[in-house]
């Protein structure tokens, strides 16, 4: 590389929160969306969506002091056309804000498109359904965040049909100090807007079951080596990634971007609209209204930020312990698995107990990202995985 640098339907929880975070004026809004019901794909895009939310908790870790997270994660029947006109009708930024949205999913593009970025299905099966990823990247910066960042991972080719993206067929992640002042160089101190589709007008995009969409790979590879490398260029970053996602393609998908970011912080006037129309020659996109409902899910692991939260006394979280594993989990042997930053391998199994009582002593344990988990017929915990975040 160049630079240096399960319920039998697929469940998908992101519970990405820290404790300790007090309210602030500054707000990082990430926003996924991932078509991982889909017979195709719909596998890869899980692991995508995986792989994002494992490199986000990263970043909140690295950026607890300085920014709040925020996040809107819509994948299976969640991820649609309309929900995402909702969530981004009611996406308010302030002036120093960051809004991150990421798609993974089926792509394409019709005769008549003149934007060089795909439009997305986000689940739909017609053409007259599909989303414009330019004109959800203008809406977006019409908003005025301080810094807008977009990502698609699908195809642009043309089709009466959508376009398949093509099937082909380790270790938890630490925060030191450098990897901390990267993330504040990429996300705190820049401002503008950039955005990346996996392949040029015409072209599919490829993934595979081992490293899921070739630009999400590419480009998380590469925010590794920049973060250990104290890189914080987002053009060169996202160079560098389109290079890798050629090399992974065998020369078969072109990724395709535009960076408009400067190192100097300008706050934006926030501008709020109930209707936003794209400019230019994008599609018009009409924002109606947001009827989202909250991920209710969420609300299962409360009790498991508790146990990390270090402003709670350690005889407190400890104590805590048994009333959380007798409210969440079907019993003290449900299994909790911890994947590596590839969410694919298992680096540690323990019983609900053994997990809870060490969340409740942990000191260097700072964020954790739950990927997936099942329930039992009352709604308790029967199997749980998640990627941990630690500090060095």
């Amino acid at each position: 590389m160049i630079m240096k640098l399960q319920k039998n339907v697929f469940l998908l929880i992101l519970c990405l929160a820290l404790v300790n975070i007090p309210l602030r004026a500054q707000t990082f809004h990430a926003i996924l969306f991932g078509d991982t019901n889909d017979e195709s794909i719909g596998n890869t895009v899980k692991l995508d969506i995986e792989r994002i939310s494992c490199m986000l908790a990263e970043a909140q870790a690295a950026l607890q002091n300085k920014i709040s997270f925020e996040y809107d994660v819509n994948v299976a029947n969640r991820c649609s056309p309309q929900n995402l006109r909702n969530v981004l009708n009611r996406l308010q930024c302030g002036k120093d804000d960051v809004v991150f949205l990421y798609y993974s999913g089926h792509g394409a593009r019709s005769l008549h498109d003149t934007s060089k970025y795909p439009q997305m299905s986000l689940g739909a099966h017609y053409e007259n359904e599909l989303i414009s990823a330019e004109g959800t990247f203008n809406i977006i910066k019409r908003k005025c965040p301080r810094l807008c960042i977009m990502i698609t991972d699908c195809c642009n080719s043309y089709s009466e049909n959508l376009s398949p993206k093509l099937e082909l067929s380790k270790s938890a992640p630490c925060i030191n100090r450098e990897v901390e002042t990267n993330y504040e160089d990429l996300f705190m101190k820049k401002s503008g807007a950039m955005i990346i589709t996996s392949s040029k007008a015409g072209e599919t995009s490829a993934c595979n079951f081992k490293i899921g969409g070739f630009l999400t790979y590419g480009y998380l590879t590469v925010m590794t080596e920049a973060n250990k490398q104290n890189i914080s260029d987002w053009n060169n970053i996202l160079e560098v990634t389109r290079d890798a996602t050629v090399e992974l393609s065998g020369n078969k998908q072109h990724p395709v971007f535009d960076v408009f970011v400067s190192d100097t912080v300008v706050s934006q006037t926030s501008v709020s609209t109930n209707e936003s129309v794209v400019d230019e020659s994008t599609d018009t996109m009409v924002i109606h209204g947001a009827d989202v409902s909250a991920n209710t899910q969420n609300q299962v692991l409360e009790g498991l930020r508790q146990l990390i939260d270090t402003n709670i006394a350690a005889p407190q979280r400890i104590a805590m312990v048994t009333p959380i594993l007798n409210k969440y989990f079907s019993n003290a042997n449900a299994i909790v698995e911890m994947l590596g930053r590839n969410c694919k391998t298992i680096v540690a199994r323990e019983t609900a107990r053994n997990f809870l009582e060490r969340l409740s002593t942990e000191y260097y344990l700072i964020n954790f990202n739950v990927l997936s988990f099942t329930q039992d017929n009352n709604g308790k915990i029967t199997s749980l995985r998640i990627n941990e975040v630690y500090k060095k």
